[in-house]
């Protein structure tokens, strides 16, 4: 349609209501009928947008029913059904975005903030309740009133509420556009307020307890920066600018962390320590750091704690690898003590508190809640790592005499070991992150678990208190989600300053509010396309689970001879788990296919099985995703189930599954691997992690 054509149209339906007015006085409305049949017409056969066609249509109907029926009150209908199609298509808008007023404020402001969609959708829901009051009362107009007065009220009255209504909205939103900036600078001011109370320069000459040591020695704040100092100044004579770092002794881990920052050099905490990962970092000419020997003096401390340090500073922490190869990851200092910041807020602890950890520190959650959080806010930390719920309450009762209050930083995968007998001393919360916590869980710990979820690139993002309760962001975090549910997130402690997409589809409470508690429904990357049929292996799994046989379960895609399909490890219920070793692994597949025929459509049922006695977890006490694919190759080593590094030993939990190629033609009566064999195993573990260890 041409512009004049488009004028002529708009002219001819703004004036409509005094065309029929004139004509109804002059008793000739017919040519008002024919005239607005044309106007829906030209407007039909034009290729105009798609949501006007419920304006087009109520043209057609009223004109068409005024000249069928010969009646003129269906001319002075039309107003009511313009109002009634502006509500459809307003509508329409906020079920499918963006919003009508976001397309409109789009073409003055292309890159509309996220605030700004969020007003303009709160602004077409008002102009929906508009629509709705103008239709009742133009409704009223014809049935109640005379034509003068319909001509008033659907030709002048009704154009200038939507003039004020227009013209209110535009001061509202400037005047909200002014306030937004205003809290946002306020906003910026105040992180920056909340970020340098809270950093550590406070405790520099402190004696106030830092570190308690596994044999109830004592380091204080002003201690520990002395010796922070005195490392600084022989790490500052060291060429190499990046250094990995590796210690398991979180007093010394501190120490050379902020020693070598204070020294301008990088510092790369790496996944683990095994020996092919430092020949590869060798190869870049990156080294791990150990504590350095005296020879240069340092009398004082010297250390410089400017907010160009803190955001100079960087420190680079590995993804967990649980879904796919680690990942590197940048994160300064002020971004760092931000998120601690964020911990102070959302948090109550008493002013003195022991943070007891069953979590390594080389990994953000660890290093956060263990040791950057005591640093910074005057608190206390235990040296070691422990690894047992038996642990925690020995080191509690060790440290009893210093009648102070404890709280302890864990994983999912020790809390689920937790019985009753086991009871928490002076003990104020445990925190679990790295994973979802079980429901069921909590009964067994006498004291209340927090959650806490987050990555490695955002940085702790919400948290919560009770099994299936929603989330609540940290007080220092802002959230909103995609078209599709993807949770993006935005703090000053993530990895940069931008919208983070997580791959995490989330239920928003309240869409418009960007500090909603949320509902997590899973992983988006969990959704997959095999064989042109999407499915969701979330939902496989839970079905899977239903089965009685089964207590946890993995579903997982796998490539065999260049086809993709389904595979899944499972972990069997005693009794279930006593049939399939009695039995044959082929009849105990086919029977738990048969089973899952009522529940899941023959492509979502796995083609290959792999049941072991525990879903194997990474050092960081996560499920090792990645690690689970290799069961489903021709299988050289005995499962690992879990790893840890404690007291400068490695202990592996392995498990000799019938799949072994060492099996394979040997045994089948008497499944016993002879020792010769298993102390090859012993060999290639060793030799794997030989670099964590000093030889003697």
């Amino acid at each position: 349609m041409s512009w004049i054509l488009k004028g002529i149209v708009a002219i001819g339906l703004i004036l409509y209501p005094f065309l029929v007015g004139y004509s109804l006085a002059n008793g000739q409305y017919i040519w008002v009928s024919c005239l607005l049949i044309v106007f829906g017409v030209i407007r039909l056969l034009s290729k105009g947008n798609a949501l006007l066609w419920p304006l087009t249509g109520f043209a057609i109907l009223c004109g068409g029913l005024s000249l069928v029926l010969k009646d003129h009150a269906w001319l002075k209908l039309y107003p009511v059904f313009m109002s009634v199609g502006a509500l459809i298509i307003f509508a329409m808008t906020l079920v499918k975005s963006p919003s009508m007023i976001e397309r409109f404020a789009r073409l003055a402001e292309p890159d509309l903030p996220p605030e700004g969609v969020i007003w303009t959708k709160k602004v077409t829901i008002v102009w929906c309740g508009f629509f709705v009051v103008n239709a009742v009362i133009a409704l009223v107009t014809v049935l109640f009133t005379s034509t003068k007065i319909w001509v008033l009220y659907n030709g002048f009255i009704s154009y200038l509420l939507m003039g004020v209504l227009l013209l209110g909205e535009y001061l509202l939103r400037k005047r909200q556009q002014r306030l937004h900036e205003m809290q946002k600078n306020e906003l910026s001011k105040n992180r920056k307020r909340i970020v340098m109370s809270c950093y550590f320069e406070n405790y520099v000459n402190s004696p106030k307890l830092l570190c308690i040591k596994s044999d109830l020695s004592t380091v204080s704040f002003a201690s520990f920066w002395q010796d922070v100092a005195e490392q600084q100044a022989q790490i500052e004579q060291l060429e190499t600018e990046t250094w990995a770092l590796w210690e398991q002794d979180s007093y010394e881990f501190l120490v050379l962390l902020f020693a070598a920052l204070n020294a301008k050099k990088q510092v790369l905490l790496p996944p683990n320590r095994i020996s092919d990962l430092e020949k590869e970092l060798a190869e870049q000419n990156i080294y791990f750091l150990t504590r350095q020997k005296l020879q240069f003096e340092a009398s004082q401390i010297f250390l410089k704690f400017d907010q160009n340090f803190l955001e100079q500073s960087s420190v680079y922490f590995y993804t967990s690898g649980s879904t796919g190869q680690p990942k590197k990851i940048p994160r300064t200092l002020a971004q760092l003590f931000n998120e601690v910041a964020g911990l102070n807020e959302s948090f109550e602890l008493p002013e003195q508190a022991v943070a007891i950890a069953t979590v390594s520190h080389q990994h953000i959650y660890g290093l956060l809640f263990k040791l950057l959080w005591p640093l910074a806010s005057g608190r206390s930390f235990y040296q070691n790592q422990v690894a047992f719920p038996e642990d925690v309450v020995d080191v509690e009762k060790k440290i009893a005499h210093l009648n102070i209050v404890n709280y302890v930083i864990s994983s999912p995968a020790l809390l689920k070991r937790w019985t009753t007998d086991v009871v928490l001393q002076d003990c104020i919360t445990v925190y679990s992150s790295g994973g979802k916590l079980d429901s069921g869980i909590r009964p067994f710990v006498n004291v209340p678990i927090t959650e806490v979820f987050g990555s490695s690139e955002t940085g702790g993002i919400a948290h919560r208190q009770e099994d299936d309760a929603l989330w609540t962001p940290f007080s220092n975090v802002e959230i909103r989600q995609s078209e599709q549910q993807e949770l993006a997130v935005k703090a000053n402690h993530a990895c940069t300053q931008d919208w983070i997409l997580t791959g995490d589809k989330i239920e928003l409470v309240d869409l418009d509010n960007l500090k909603s508690s949320f509902k997590l429904l899973g992983r988006l990357d969990r959704i997959i396309k095999l064989e042109e049929k999407r499915l969701s292996l979330d939902a496989i799994e839970h079905k899977i689970l239903e089965l009685d046989a089964v207590s946890q379960c993995h579903v997982l895609v796998v490539e065999k001879e260049h086809r993709q399909m389904l595979a899944c490890v499972v972990v069997l219920k005693d009794e279930a788990r006593e049939k399939l070793v009695k039995g044959e692994k082929s009849t105990f597949v086919a029977n738990i296919k048969a089973k899952l025929k009522d529940k899941l459509e023959s492509i979502a049922i796995p083609r290959q099985w792999r049941f072991i006695t525990q879903l194997p977890q990474n050092a960081q006490a996560k499920l090792n995703k990645q690690y689970l694919k290799s069961l489903f190759q021709p299988m050289l080593l005995p499962v690992v189930l879990e790893q840890k590094l404690v007291d400068a030993q490695a202990q592996f939990e392995l498990e000799f599954t019938p799949e072994l190629e060492c099996f394979k033609g040997h045994f089948s009566t008497f499944p016993i691997f002879p020792g010769v064999g298993q102390v090859g195993f012993v060999q290639h573990f060793a030799k794997t992690n030989l670099g964590r260890f000093t030889m003697v």
